[in-house]
């Protein structure tokens, strides 16, 4: 299997892993997790799909695990999208634990992973809001937290023709 350990601060230890040997994140287990209760939404991916990724495309998909006293307290998992770009396509934390701003630590380590794989962009993710009236609908906190962190702000448009 293949882990590295990066850092330990604050008792948090950061791990990056290649294969999902280890994947047991709780926010893809369903809806009986605190981040599928608070925002009411399920993954886009299950994890049978995600190791499916995983077969298709070795060595693209990292998934970064945090841990507090060998408790999940958080997960990114990251695409290499390609030789420019890499993407975080889930940013989740365990909010028992918001108070160690895990969500935070994450982007800042995936912002170091995107480095040493040589990326010269990071996309970390859509910012909308998928239960509004326009599933499209920007959420401003999530923007702003995101710029906070130093990111520059990209509408993705979506068009829709409609065919009789």
């Amino acid at each position: 299997h293949s882990k590295m350990i990066l850092l330990r601060r604050c008792n948090i230890t950061v791990c990056f892993f290649v294969t999902f040997f280890h994947f047991t994140l709780p926010f893809l287990k369903g809806k009986d997790n605190n981040v599928t209760k608070k925002h009411n939404v399920t993954p886009t991916h299950s994890l049978e799909e995600l190791k499916r990724l995983n077969e298709l495309h070795p060595q693209s998909l990292h998934l970064l695990l945090l841990f507090k006293k060998n408790i999940i307290i958080g997960g990114t998992l990251n695409f290499i999208v390609n030789r420019n770009c890499g993407m975080i396509f889930y940013n989740m934390i365990n909010y028992d634990y918001i108070n160690l701003q895990p969500a935070t630590i994450q982007i800042f380590e995936s912002i170091n992973w995107a480095k040493k794989h040589n990326l010269n962009y990071l996309d970390l993710g859509v910012s909308q809001q998928p239960k509004a009236d326009n599933p499209l609908t920007p959420h401003p906190p999530l923007i702003n937290f995101k710029e906070q962190l130093g990111a520059t702000t990209i509408i993705r448009k979506a068009f829709q023709k409609i065919i009789n």
